[in-house]
């Protein structure tokens, strides 16, 4: 039994150590720091079956100071966005402070919120400390990774990773909230006002992601959907977003004529519903005999351009 047990131990050894010359191999910083946590994991487990061995125990430890604790961040594409703006800034500091920016920005990562354990975050910190030291003793600043000004520099560049994260989570909080409101306005039927058409369409510049804005240029109202679920609402939240960048002069040409081309064909559409015909899609799939069937009758028509404001 003992025989046996020390060749269980000595094989989970063994395997750890393949895993540690594993993730050394990786130079993708997010791909190493997921793994990292991953076989911070094992390591906790292991560590249950062999309680001798003080470097797992430390994987088991929850680290009390919370070191490495990204962003939560939920599905939503504009917090998303937040968020990796987010880590772009933490690189940039990290390399400011004689770190690898990257690889800083992905040991924070926002898919990632949860803190690491103490062990894994000791190994990140005594790298950082090196790398540091290097940097500042370039400068003939500090001597080695326990120097003053080291331990100084990376205090100051977890203050300011802090304040990065607590400005995007409220930037997301906020984001949301008002994500929200326009999804709740559009499926209204939208503005009914010139004004408030106009401060509508400075919301959707500011509030959709990028990802969004293009797939509402590319498939107009099929492209909203993701935010208006309903018809109405991602047909007027496509008509908020193309009419602003087709008005807007600071945007590219190529751009403005690609938004003026979708709109138009959303004004198409728009005549075709109101005359009662097939839409294009239901044109170009044959099946324009079932489309017509379903079409509004006029009072819906009515309804339905007394809903929205805007011929939608």
């Amino acid at each position: 039994m003992a025989e046996t047990l020390t060749e269980q131990r000595r094989e989970v050894l063994s395997r750890i150590a393949a895993m540690d010359r594993e993730v050394a191999g990786l130079t993708e910083p997010a791909e190493r720091a997921r793994f990292e946590r991953s076989h911070a994991a094992i390591k906790a487990e292991a560590s249950r079956y062999i309680p001798d061995r003080p470097d797992l125990a430390a994987f088991a430890e929850a680290d009390g100071d919370g070191r490495y604790r990204g962003l939560r961040v939920s599905d939503d594409p504009r917090a998303r966005e937040i968020a990796a703006d987010a880590g772009r800034r933490v690189a940039r500091l990290a390399q400011e402070a004689g770190l690898d920016g990257a690889v800083t920005a992905a040991r924070y990562a926002s898919d990632a919120a949860a803190p690491v354990p103490r062990g894994l975050a000791d190994a990140w910190e005594r790298e950082e400390r090196a790398a540091i030291a290097g940097a500042l003793s370039r400068q003939g600043r500090a001597t080695g990774p326990d120097d003053r000004q080291v331990a100084a520099t990376l205090r100051a560049l977890r203050a300011q990773i802090g304040a990065v994260h607590a400005d995007a989570a409220a930037e997301i909080e906020t984001a949301t909230a008002e994500r929200t409101q326009l999804g709740r306005m559009v499926e209204r039927g939208g503005p009914v006002t010139p004004e408030g058409f106009a401060k509508a369409e400075r919301d959707v510049a500011r509030l959709l992601s990028a990802a969004e804005k293009q797939a509402i240029l590319e498939r107009g109202a099929e492209g909203a959907q993701a935010l208006a679920p309903s018809a109405l609402g991602a047909r007027v939240l496509a008509r908020l977003h193309l009419a602003g960048v087709a008005r807007d002069e600071t945007a590219e040409d190529a751009l403005r004529a690609r938004a003026r081309a979708t709109l138009a064909e959303l004004d198409a559409e728009a005549a075709r519903r109101d005359a009662g015909q097939p839409s294009r899609d239901a044109l170009e799939q044959g099946d324009a005999g079932r489309s017509g069937a379903d079409a509004p009758t006029p009072r819906d028509r009515a309804r339905r351009r007394d809903d929205d404001g805007h011929g939608l």
